[in-house]
């Protein structure tokens, strides 16, 4: 199936799309090859505990993009704080720029071209000691909620990542690393934050009763989407001070907040974007469900109308069947928001390439549009 476009988002998802394909059968065999070695030797404990989804997913953001050396395109090796200091003088200026920006410093006042290397030598230092300091694989606390944060010291967009249903947030962990360095080499400098959920869930979810719905006619069906599970409240208020805090933390608004989720988390991601007083920056809803659906219309229409949202949805999937994809599209629609719906040919799970470039197409377009 091809990508529907509401065209706020079109062109972009479309060039990205593009780009990901590879040209004839060798390269894919030999890229794949070069992928999984580099992946084994970088990330070989990771997997061992990691979905299926997100191996499928990370794998094929190698395949798509990987240098000969195993690095993704535009991106050098400076592990080393000597690499991320080496001489300034052969940088583009674009690239000083970036540097000097990325560090949560101006430029303004950089006349001429020993000003920028003067600035990026600093700004380079600051975020050696930065990444040296701070370890990802270890969540931090913020508001009560153990949180993996990565991404820009100095961010322009906050991209908080609920996780599904009994997943740890560690397993969002690739998926958040690859967008952050993506938005960093597209001047869209972003945190990404992946709290855990209490229990491994955000909610109480009642399977049986879906499976019922489903075997039971319509009337069920609109009784179950209707519900609010338990546990939904609860979650509303341990979500609210936490997304706060990380605005103040920040010092960003409100405006320049995404809200994203995988299965459950895309049904969190949501209702905590309702239940705000104020709208975010969008949200994005992969493989997601309906819950209380006179709540989110009720909200949406009073209160978030114009709310940009990408839903992104397989049509294999055999946990949330696809054709519930269309009912929260429909839902957001009809009550004002945004919404860009792209489905893809694989199942419960992130996607192939171009989910990622669609995805990452929607972050940058938030900190362009803000």
């Amino acid at each position: 199936p091809q990508p529907r476009s509401e065209g706020w988002m079109a062109e972009s998802c479309a060039e990205t799309t593009s780009t990901t394909t590879p040209t004839t059968t060798r390269d894919v065999a030999v890229e794949e090859a070069e992928a999984t070695e580099a992946l084994e030797e970088e990330e070989g404990s990771f997997w061992a505990a990691s979905f299926p989804e997100t191996r499928k997913l990370w794998q094929s953001l190698f395949v798509a993009s990987a240098g000969s050396d195993g690095t993704l395109n535009g991106e050098a090796s400076c592990d080393s704080e000597e690499e991320a200091l080496r001489p300034l003088k052969a940088m583009p200026v674009r690239e000083l720029r970036r540097l000097i920006k990325e560090a949560g410093m101006s430029d303004v006042d950089c006349v001429e071209r020993k000003d920028l290397e003067a600035k990026a030598t600093e700004a380079a230092k600051r975020r050696s000691e930065l990444s040296s300091s701070e370890d990802e694989s270890q969540p931090v606390e913020i508001a009560g909620v153990k949180t993996f944060v990565l991404g820009a010291a100095q961010p322009e967009l906050l991209v908080i990542v609920f996780h599904g249903y009994l997943a740890p947030a560690s397993e969002l962990l690739p998926l958040a690393s690859a967008l952050a360095r993506r938005t960093y080499e597209m001047g869209c400098p972003a945190r990404f934050l992946l709290p855990q959920s209490p229990g491994h869930a955000w909610f109480s979810l009642n399977f049986s009763s879906y499976v019922m719905a489903v075997v039971s006619g319509e009337d069920e069906k609109a009784r179950v989407i209707r519900d609010t599970p338990s546990g939904v409240k609860e979650m509303r208020l341990l979500l609210r001070p936490f997304v706060a805090e990380c605005c103040r933390a920040a010092k960003l608004d409100m405006n320049r907040v995404c809200l994203c989720g995988f299965s459950q988390g895309a049904m969190v991601a949501l209702d905590v974007a309702l239940d705000l007083d104020r709208t975010v920056a969008g949200v994005v809803l992969i493989s997601g469900f309906l819950m209380a659906v006179e709540t989110w219309a009720d909200r949406l229409a009073r209160n978030h109308r114009g709310l940009k949202v990408l839903q992104l949805h397989g049509v294999q999937d055999s946990i949330i069947p696809f054709y519930t994809a269309s009912w929260l599209c429909e839902l957001l629609k009809t009550n004002g928001a945004k919404t860009m719906f792209i489905p893809h040919s694989s199942g419960h799970e992130m996607g192939p390439p171009f989910v990622f470039s669609s995805l990452l197409s929607f972050l940058t377009s938030l900190i362009g549009g803000s």
